[in-house]
């Protein structure tokens, strides 16, 4: 039987023979694919004209001393580099092994030993490899870990179509070389003798990786075992490469918005040369109740960006009409460069447009007030101004049921005479999730009279958000009581759709002296255990369904919102402006400058509270920054002379009691969604513990 040679040298088997068919396997290696633009840079898009350097690597060197394998490629799309009557590239540099020595020997000076022969069927090159230790005789790589075999040059034709997908593949070699020991004539005979290819003839496959055993071997005469064959699974394959008019990169994030407009997501990425027309614009519904929405523009179809400067852009189009004023719209906060990689967190919060900083956003004013609206005024007369209609998700210019949060009877002008008054303290509430708000229902007349027949009320809740837990400090006076009781919603409408339950009471003194003593009291305190997490506020609505004898009535209701952070941020209790307010701004100003490090916190935290070592500290601020709790002011930055210095100043004039007009000194930024030193403080009341 003849001896099949590896194909690397196609020389007398005293020289270099490697590999017989009947070798056992000597190890498993895996081989892979990698498609670069410079013999590094990993990409998958190439533009026309353009250089792709093909990585064939194996994932072990140790043990190697040939390889031979074919790759298939795209003729139509790419240009394979040409190789000359040697076996090996025309151009040097366009194939690159790690296969380098050659060896003399008779007729053959300098002989190479790696192939690159350039198939006679178009798209696929046969390549091959073999190196051997000339002081052992055996394989001469030792260090395990991975290794290229081969780098090839190709060249992207000019004039591939645009969107084109490409890839390429190994498999094994198949050769007709009757002299290497490779042909079998129609009957399945090997072919011993050198000729030309017949009808009926065979080509026979090639060992993929051998090995080759040292002179000290007991099998270094053995042929059929001096070069094992490694186990390797064929064929390889790498697809999902693109001919691009440019190449493109993956930007993603995170479009956030909290807002009541639903309707198409739009984010549109802008040249910074050019602000008008959109280099690339995707779209996603958003429906009611969404708060975030992931976006990505993708490298693997059309919308991936290429490289430049961007400004990327959001706005939700509430009217299929194209982008208005008015529609929910927002900037990430800085240019965003593209060069040539992905990038990730490029996220953008959505605000609604107060043009006129009035605190009616520009949708709401143009859905109720033809674009123009009073803020101060009430304009159905139901006792609620506009602000706080819009704040209530009501209709300012449909009369509201009284009992919602900023009721204010002295502009309804359904009140007629005295009227009983039963609100919610304090207005606003929070608790972190699975904690407990405890209200206080206190009771008053408009004409100061304290004593009444009584009065009945429900105080409305959402169950899905909040779970009653019960009260306390019940007002034991008047003939006949009804405890606070828990029911769904039965017999009073409190004009709010979100609300399924209610606390339920009353007080009936026939005697009319109810409730004596002086105005206002405390009726009972209620409290209510945040259940889950949630955006805004959640309402507690009152009405009522009986009054005391020649009485109107008003509710003044309240909210309760989840405190996801707060500026106690030693977490000792207290938000002191030195210690909390300070680090807060340290903690921004140092992450502005990139010199963020142990001691940034210089011990400024309080030693009782429950983070009171640096590391505690850092998270909790990590969190109130990633979210933008910090961002007072509302414009898309976490910025130290601005937000942290609003922080400070809110927290010490508040310690000292000396809070008033002014106390902001215009530090925030007016283009943010908090404009006014109104907003700014309710939203910072709102962070205080």
């Amino acid at each position: 039987m003849m001896q099949k040679r590896f194909p690397a040298v196609l020389l007398a088997a005293a020289l270099l023979t490697l590999g017989m068919s009947g070798a056992a396997n000597a190890a498993n290696y895996t081989l892979s694919l990698e498609a670069t633009t410079d013999g590094n840079t990993v990409a998958t898009q190439y533009t026309q004209g353009s250089d792709l350097y093909l990585n064939i690597a194996v994932d072990n060197m140790a043990g190697v001393a040939g390889c031979a394998f074919t790759l298939e490629y795209s003729p139509t799309l790419l240009t394979a580099p040409a190789t000359g009557t040697d076996g090996t590239p025309t151009v040097p540099g366009e194939i690159i092994t790690t296969f380098p020595f050659t060896f003399t020997h008779g007729q053959y000076t300098n002989y190479p030993t790696n192939r690159e022969n350039s198939a006679t069927e178009a798209g696929k090159i046969l390549f091959s490899g073999a190196a051997i230790n000339t002081t052992t005789g055996g394989a001469p790589y030792t260090n395990s870990g991975a290794a290229e075999l081969f780098t090839v040059k190709f060249k992207v034709k000019s004039d591939a179509p645009i969107n084109s997908l490409f890839g390429f593949k190994l498999t094994q070699t198949y050769l007709w070389n009757p002299l290497a020991g490779y042909g079998l004539d129609s009957t399945g005979t090997p072919v011993t003798t050198d000729r030309a290819m017949g009808a009926g003839d065979q080509k026979e496959p090639v060992p993929v990786l051998v090995g080759a055993v040292d002179k000290n071997d007991p099998n270094w005469y053995n042929l059929n075992a001096a070069f094992p064959v490694h186990t390797v699974t064929l064929p390889v394959t790498l697809s999902g490469l693109q001919v691009v008019s440019e190449p493109t990169y993956n930007v993603a994030g995170t479009v956030s918005y909290t807002g009541p407009q639903v309707g198409t997501l739009h984010v549109a990425a802008y040249r910074a040369t050019d602000l008008v027309t959109p280099a690339r614009e995707i779209q996603y519904s958003w429906t009611q109740g969404a708060t975030s929405k992931a976006y990505l523009f993708d490298s693997s179809n059309s919308t991936g960006l290429p490289a430049g400067t961007f400004k990327i852009y959001a706005w939700i189009d509430t009217a299929s009409n194209g982008k208005d004023t008015w529609e929910a719209q927002g900037l990430h906060s800085s240019d965003v460069v593209v060069s040539n990689a992905a990038l990730t967190g490029k996220d953008i919060t959505l605000g609604d447009p107060d043009t006129d900083a009035d605190g009616l956003p520009d949708w709401w004013e143009a859905l109720y007030c033809g674009g123009n609206c009073d803020p101060n005024a009430d304009t159905d007369s139901d006792g609620y101004k506009n602000s706080v209609e819009y704040q209530n998700g009501t209709d300012p210019t449909v009369q509201t049921p009284t009992g919602l949060p900023g009721y204010n009877p002295a502009t309804d002008n359904r009140i007629v005479g005295a009227y009983q008054i039963v609100s919610v303290n304090p207005a606003d509430s929070a608790a972190a999730v699975g904690s407990t708000v405890t209200v206080t229902v206190r009771y008053t007349t408009s004409d100061a009279n304290n004593a009444s027949t009584g009065i009945g009320f429900y105080v409305h809740f959402d169950s899905t958000k909040l779970e009653y837990m019960g009260y306390s400090d019940y007002l034991e006076v008047g003939g006949v009581k009804v405890r606070p009781t828990l029911r769904d919603t039965e017999q009073q409408d409190d004009g709010d759709p979100s609300t399924d339950k209610e606390v339920v009471m009353s007080w009936v003194d026939s005697s009319v002296a109810w409730p004596g003593g002086t105005l206002p009291v405390d009726l009972v305190k209620i409290g209510f255990r945040i259940k889950n997490a949630f955006n805004g506020n959640t309402a507690l609505n009152i009405t009522s369904n009986v009054t005391g004898a020649g009485y109107a009535f008003t509710g003044q209701g309240g909210t309760v919102h989840v405190q996801n952070w707060n500026m106690d941020v030693d977490g000792d209790g207290d938000a002191d402006s030195m210690t909390d307010g300070v680090m807060a701004v340290r903690y921004m100003l140092y992450n502005q400058l990139g010199i963020m490090g142990p001691g940034w916190s210089a011990n400024l935290f309080g030693l009782s509270g429950t983070r009171n070592t640096e590391n505690l500290v850092k998270p909790f601020l990590d969190n109130g920054a990633a979210a933008f709790i910090t961002d007072v002011d509302g414009d898309g930055d976490n910025d130290a002379m601005t937000d942290g210095v609003l922080i400070v100043r809110y927290q010490l004039y508040t310690q000292l009691g000396i809070m008033g007009p002014g106390w902001s000194a215009n530090l925030f930024d007016t283009t943010g969604t908090r404009k006014t030193e109104d907003a700014v403080k309710t939203y910072l009341d709102a962070l205080m513990p």
